[in-house]
């Protein structure tokens, strides 16, 4: 008797079991009927509906109300506008804190489409915010070769050539042959952008080795030049610290 009262107990449980299953299958088999699915939870950054496959819209950012700039972006389209000609061409952008102060800044390289005969028409511009206003800090013509240099002066982008940190700023002239690349720091007490490194390469023939050589002449601030902001800086005065430093390259 207490056998048979086991077995039926079982086969009931187990008749349950089933019911359960088969229930749980139904109701998913009609939503899927019905058109109705279970989507994952987009991973963060994902702005991509997985039902259509349309792009959704990025949701408004955070405004920092010290500076007008989006958190944790980049400076306002409207600030540069209002510091380059109409007709310039911003072929390079790079934003951060230059300076420290929490505030983001920027360096633009601009192509000037009017400009005195004979005149580089590419300039570097570093903007630092004054009083929460971007303006521009410091500005050279000598920095980015357009003039002669075919690759620069046609280029579409120039973004690459372009290196920007905090308290530091490099840009690598691109030629056919050779390359010369200029470092600028900045001097917190001078508040003054300055030249710290300098570096030419480029390829030379050795007629006496029947050989192309390559070249590499590199200075540095204080130890091979002077003091030279990036408002004056020439690189036509580089001449002779480089050739006290030129080395031919294995």
């Amino acid at each position: 008797m207490a056998v048979k009262v086991v077995r039926r107990c079982w086969c009931w449980l187990a008749g349950l079991y089933v019911l359960v299953i088969l229930g749980g299958c139904g109701r998913q088999v009609g939503s899927e009927a019905a058109g109705e699915h279970t989507v994952a939870p987009a991973s963060a950054g994902s702005a991509t509906s997985e039902q259509d496959g349309a792009t959704a819209p990025s949701p408004p950012k955070a405004v920092d109300s010290r500076s007008g700039l989006a958190e944790g972006t980049s400076v306002a389209p409207q600030e540069v506008a209002g510091l380059v000609a109409q007709d310039d061409q911003v072929v390079a952008q790079a934003n951060e804190d230059l300076d420290g102060d929490g505030a983001v800044d920027a360096v633009l390289i601009v192509r000037h489409q009017s400009t005195e005969s004979g005149a580089n028409p590419c300039e570097l511009l570093v903007l630092q915010r004054q009083a929460g206003r971007l303006a521009v800090s410091a500005r050279s013509g000598h920095v980015v070769e357009c003039l002669y240099n075919t690759v620069a002066r046609n280029a579409a982008s120039l973004q690459d050539n372009l290196k920007v940190a905090r308290g530091e700023i490099i840009y690598s002239n691109q030629r056919e042959k050779g390359t010369s690349i200029y470092r600028f720091d900045y001097d917190q007490a001078k508040q003054a952008w300055f030249l710290s490194e300098a570096i030419n390469s480029y390829p030379q023939y050795n007629e006496a080795a029947d050989k192309v050589d390559l070249v590499r002449e590199a200075v540095s601030y204080p130890k091979d030049v002077g003091w030279t902001t990036l408002d004056l800086f020439d690189p036509d005065a580089l001449e002779e610290a480089f050739a006290k430093n030129r080395k031919i390259m294995e």
